[in-house]
C-alpha cells in the first residue's frame, strides 16, 4: 500500500497551472496538459488522474509507485531551466513526470511567480529531492 505522501502530492500537482504530464515507454511519449478541475481517485491499486468524460485520463498502479524526486536542470538543447516532478518505480525507472511548463516569458526570462509554485511544493513535503513513499506505509 502507498502512502498518503502520493495522493497528497498528486492532488497538489492537479491545482498547479500549467503542468504537463508524461508517460514514456520504449516506443514512444505521452504528453498532456493538464486541465482545470481533474478528477482523481484511488481505487484498489490504481489511481486514476481524469476519468472517462474526460479528453484523457491516466492509471497508474500505485504499487509500484516506490518515490518522487523534485528535479530542477538545465536543458542545453533549449538553452532554460525545466522544473518537474517525477515519479518512479523501486527500480528507479520513471513512471509519470509533471513538466511544470510556461516558465518563461517573450523574453526568455524565468517568470518568478511560476517558480514559485514548484518552490511550495518542494517546501510542503520537507525540502527534499526523494521522496520515498514505500517508507511511509498507511
Amino acid at each position: 500500500m502507498i502512502s498518503k505522501s502520493f495522493e497528497n502530492l498528486i492532488c497538489d500537482i492537479l491545482l498547479q497551472p500549467d503542468v504537463i504530464f508524461s508517460i514514456k515507454n520504449s516506443g514512444g511519449i505521452c504528453e498532456t496538459r493538464l486541465q482545470e478541475n481533474m478528477k482523481f481517485k484511488i481505487r484498489d491499486q490504481w489511481a486514476t488522474i481524469g476519468d472517462e468524460s474526460s479528453p484523457w485520463h491516466i492509471h497508474i498502479n500505485i504499487n509500484e509507485v516506490a518515490s518522487a524526486k523534485f528535479i530542477r536542470e538545465f536543458n542545453k538543447s533549449h538553452n532554460r531551466e525545466s522544473f518537474s516532478i517525477r515519479f518512479f518505480d523501486s527500480n528507479e525507472n520513471l513512471i509519470l513526470r509533471a513538466n511544470f511548463s510556461k516558465l518563461y516569458d517573450q523574453n526568455g526570462n524565468l517568470i518568478p511567480d511560476k517558480i514559485l509554485k514548484f518552490q511550495y511544493l518542494w517546501e510542503k513535503y520537507g525540502k527534499k529531492e526523494t521522496l520515498n513513499f514505500k517508507n511511509f506505509i498507511n
